[in-house]
């Protein structure tokens, strides 16, 4: 075969790739979580917002994306990247015009009490009690064995939904795991409300949703 043939069709290869690849790009960067373009953000009110979520690609891969955009871009995302939404502890709002993550209010009346790794490794759950004026739960929380110590938790609170926040920080991650008993109680007032548990992993930073009861005080 010609050379001149030869080198225009690995031109046109190259030159078919590169285009590919950018198509890409821009289609990743417009269906990205962590980075949702400014037509996506959108919005007149709050209704014109809803959560995204997926595993992030690129330098964020691995973490997982929360993110607020329009609902007519929905659709942009596939089933897992909508099912991943499940997973992020935040609201979506309106602010200026713009759909933006709602922050949580801290809940300054809540104590809590991390016990020391049980023997043996139990199936973790979250028991909820109602108790006069108070939320009282019980947990096994199955994570790291060096938690104790690098482990923080907080409860925040949004509407009738309240999060148990349990946010692992540490240099060195143990290639171990334990079962951490959590007691905890919230001073709360009457009415019906979502208690949801949920694990920050700074470290790989990652969010997972771990349970979530219904509980009436």
């Amino acid at each position: 075969m010609n050379k001149k043939i030869l080198i225009g069709i690995g031109i046109l290869v190259v030159g078919i790739a590169l285009i590919g690849g950018v198509i890409y790009f821009l289609s990743f960067q417009k269906l990205d979580p962590f980075n949702p373009s400014d037509e996506m953000k959108n919005c007149e009110t709050d209704s014109d917002c809803v959560m995204a979520g997926a595993v992030g690609k690129g330098p964020n891969y691995g973490n997982l994306g929360c993110g607020c955009i329009n609902k007519e871009y929905e659709n942009r995302f596939s089933e897992c990247e909508v099912w991943m939404r499940s997973h992020c502890s935040n609201y979506c709002k309106c602010v200026n015009n713009r759909c933006e993550l709602e922050r949580w209010d801290i809940i300054s009346d809540f104590n809590y009490e991390l016990g020391d790794c049980l023997e043996e490794k139990r199936g973790g759950r979250v028991d909820v009690i109602a108790k006069d004026s108070s939320v009282v739960f019980d947990q096994i929380l199955n994570t790291y064995c060096n938690a104790k110590g690098n482990l923080k938790i907080i409860a925040e609170r949004h509407g009738n939904v309240i999060n148990i926040k349990e946010i692992f920080d540490a240099e060195e991650i143990a290639r171990c795991v334990c079962s951490f008993p959590i007691h905890g109680e919230i001073n709360l007032a009457e009415g019906n409300y979502t208690l949801r548990s949920t694990f920050e992993n700074k470290p790989l930073g990652r969010t997972e949703v771990l349970e979530e009861v219904e509980v009436e005080l």
